[in-house]
This record gives structure tokens, sequence and C-alpha cells, in this order.
């Protein structure tokens, strides 16, 4: 003998209630909150810059975390500025697409710098 399904369907004429998920209602109430919507793009724009922090030093920069340049010379405005003077001071922040933080006392740039150690902790929470 076959055992009857607990379940009946609603007497002809009425509707059944169907709600929406909880994933469904946390996204409906996540895209009216401007607020959250904003500080996620946010995060996203940081992320995507820590990911590409490894082309931003090859490409555009063109040095490494650790290469130090004492010696060597930028040109800004067309003329050439030493990247650490002969005082030691290093060079200031430029609009150009090296030392766009500045550089450090033994020439390093400091924007491949903070980008590089900012994802070094990131990638095994990607894993």
């Amino acid at each position: 003998m076959r055992a009857r399904s607990r379940r009946r369907s609603p007497p002809s004429g009425v509707r059944s209630i169907v709600s929406a998920g909880p994933w469904a209602l946390a996204l409906r109430r996540l895209r009216r909150d401007r607020v959250a919507i904003a500080f996620a793009a946010l995060l996203a724009a940081i992320l995507l810059a820590l990911l590409a922090a490894p082309l931003y030093a090859s490409e555009i920069a063109g040095t490494g975390p650790d290469e130090n340049h004492l010696t060597d010379q930028v040109v800004i405005d067309g003329e050439p500025t030493d990247v650490v003077s002969e005082d030691g001071v290093p060079i200031g922040p430029t609009w150009h697409g090296s030392y766009s933080l500045g550089g450090d006392e033994n020439g390093r740039d400091l924007m491949v710098r903070l980008l590089l150690s900012r994802l070094r902790p990131l990638l095994p929470s990607m894993l």
C-alpha cells in the first residue's frame, strides 16, 4: 500500500504564498542601501589595484620593491632629477609613472612597495 503525502494542495481558487529565500531578501536589501553599494565598489577598486600591482611594478614603474636607485635620475617636466639627492633627500611624489608616492632613502618606489606589501598577505586568503 502506498503512503499518502501529508502535503496537501490548496483548495481551488486559493493561491499559495511563496516567499523569497534569505539570499534574495538580503540582495534586495543591499540594493536599496546606497552607502553599502558605494563601499562595495571602493573595496572592489582596492582589490583590483592590489591584483594589478605586479603589472604596475613591471610595466609602469619599471622597478621592483627591493631595487635600489641611489644614483638614478628620472625626467620630470623635461629636466633630469636625481631619485636621491647628494644630501640623501629622496624624490617627492610625482604625477609620472614612476615614484607616484615618492621614493625612500634607498631610491625605492614607495607606490610599488605599498601595493606589493598589501598583495602578499591577501594571496593566501584567496586560495
